[in-house]
């Protein structure tokens, strides 16, 4: 498994478990599944057009231990 898919299915998970859990989730998640958002948020993350800054990426950056900054989660994609 490349690093770009092992990210993408650990963030969408975590959409997963956040639409789930919290409200602030909610609104995204009557638009979007937890899958096609995590597609979407790796792709921008890749490109430079997404924010690295909402709880699930925060969170896949710490269970995979990649420093949470653009750069860092780019050269993690992009192995």
């Amino acid at each position: 498994m490349s690093n770009y898919t092992l990210f993408e299915t650990e963030l969408a998970a975590q959409y997963k478990e956040l639409y789930e859990s919290d409200p602030e989730y909610s609104y995204s998640a009557s638009i979007i599944g937890p899958n096609e958002l995590a597609t979407k948020m790796t792709k921008g993350l890749l490109t430079g057009s997404a924010s690295k800054d909402g709880k699930a990426i925060k969170n896949v950056c710490k269970k995979l231990k990649i420093k949470h900054t653009y750069k860092e989660i780019k050269e993690f994609l992009e192995k």
